[in-house]
């Protein structure tokens, strides 16, 4: 089942016109339509079913149902995974041109992208244009967040990271970066296991993010985050009585 997605990218366009909203705070997507002298075709634009890091590109068709030419300063969207284009020249009342909308979704994965595109119009009211898309499932993986170890502790938490087909396609992890786990396992299967080497990860610099790689023909990149602990670190511990000291005197 998909889920609804806000997108992982900016959704704060600077520059950009508020969305006219109700009293509930739900956008209104009625008042300013039906002022508008433009209108939109189709109003509601289907990107279908979209691949990860692959932008898909539909034309939308513009159309000046008023009386005096009507120009568009600007077009924004509210998120980053949708680019629309407009026309630099005014539309003559009655005339029609279309315009380009791009959405990409980028590394997302099972999700429904939602999203609304405002055209600004020159002395008069916005129109709307709502654009959707749909992200398979290819690959699940966790945890996404490790907890580096302790400096001096004996014992190590976990370093496994398991990945799994989410649509029945096997697999194999090719690259990890930086290189900081086990060797990899070389055979495709449906379920693989990454684990963290935490003395590569030490030597590496406690990298903070790790990419993982796989040669499933459509899935994006993994990423994982680690924590790296700020206790009993010995460097730190002597840093801080050094500077205690030299303010006590």
């Amino acid at each position: 089942m998909l889920g609804l997605s806000a997108c992982d990218r900016n959704s704060d366009v600077p520059g950009g016109s508020a969305s006219p909203t109700n009293t509930t705070g739900e956008i209104d997507a009625t008042a300013s339509d039906q002022d508008s002298p433009l209108t939109i075709e189709p109003a509601e634009l289907d990107m279908g079913d979209l691949l990860p890091n692959t932008p898909v590109e539909k034309m939308v068709r513009l159309t000046n149902t008023g009386s005096k030419p009507l120009k568009i300063v600007k077009a924004l969207a509210d998120c980053g995974c949708t680019t629309p284009t407009w026309p630099e020249e005014p539309i003559a009342p009655g005339a029609s041109v279309e315009t380009a909308i791009t959405m990409d979704a980028g590394t997302q994965q099972g999700v429904e992208l939602i999203k609304r595109v405002t055209f600004d119009i020159e002395g008069m009211d916005p129109a709307f244009l709502t654009v959707k898309g749909r992200v398979a499932k290819f690959l699940t993986f966790g945890p996404t967040t490790l907890e580096g170890p302790i400096d001096g502790a004996t014992e190590l938490p976990s370093g496994d990271v398991s990945i799994e087909s989410a649509d029945g396609q096997e697999f194999a992890v090719i690259a990890v970066e930086p290189d900081v786990v086990t060797p990899l396992a070389t055979a495709r299967a449906l379920r693989q296991q990454v684990t963290v080497d935490w003395e590569k990860w030490r030597a590496a610099g406690k990298p903070v993010r790790v990419v993982i790689e796989t040669d499933h023909p459509i899935a994006p990149t993994l990423g994982i985050i680690i924590r790296r602990s700020m206790r009993g670190n010995p460097a730190n511990s002597t840093t801080d009585q050094g500077s205690t000291q030299s303010k006590s005197e």
